[in-house]
């Protein structure tokens, strides 16, 4: 993951966000512990009081009250939001057993990735919907409203397919 790669740790993870559930998306690394912490609430999540705020956090994964069955110190985590339209909807996460603290460049970048992230998630769910309105369409323009069976332009549609289909050699039959 690229992400792992510019921060320069262990692991890195990205975690959605809906209707108040938390669910690990996909992670990479040497962390073995990160697929089971989740899913979480609102309430189950570390440093939720920061991160719907937008903010990132940086700073020890949990205390040791938030997980008495692990002995290995915490790794430190570096965790930034994702936000559309001013709500949290995913969490872009990395992170490391070594000593060391996640500098302001690499809290940066985070952010920034973050911000292409929404965006990305953005586009998908608009092209989503784009594509389910054509289909919509494309439906109502060959189909009947009350009989939902082929009108002419369907039909004519099916015919000139099996017509294709056939001089390719592929049999026509299948198509109509």
């Amino acid at each position: 993951m690229l992400f792992r790669d510019l921060t320069g740790t262990d692991s890195a993870f990205i975690v959605t966000i809906t209707d108040g559930i938390f669910e690990l998306a996909t992670h990479t690394g040497t962390d073995e512990s990160i697929p089971k912490r989740w899913p979480r609430t609102f309430q189950t999540m570390p440093n939720w009081d920061v991160l719907s705020k937008g903010e990132a956090y940086v700073g020890p994964r949990e205390t040791i009250s938030d997980r008495p069955h692990e002995t290995r110190s915490s790794p430190r985590v570096l965790a930034v939001p994702v936000v559309r339209d001013g709500t949290v909807i995913a969490l872009l996460g990395a992170t490391g057993h070594r000593p060391r603290s996640f500098g302001k460049t690499g809290v940066d970048v985070a952010t920034v990735i973050a911000g292409y992230l929404s965006a990305a998630m953005t586009n998908a769910e608009l092209y989503r919907a784009l594509r389910a309105r054509e289909h919509e369409l494309r439906h109502k323009a060959t189909h009947d409203p009350l009989t939902g069976l082929s009108n002419r332009v369907g039909a004519g549609q099916r015919i000139d397919d099996a017509l294709v289909a056939i001089a390719d050699g592929r049999g026509g039959a299948d198509v109509l």
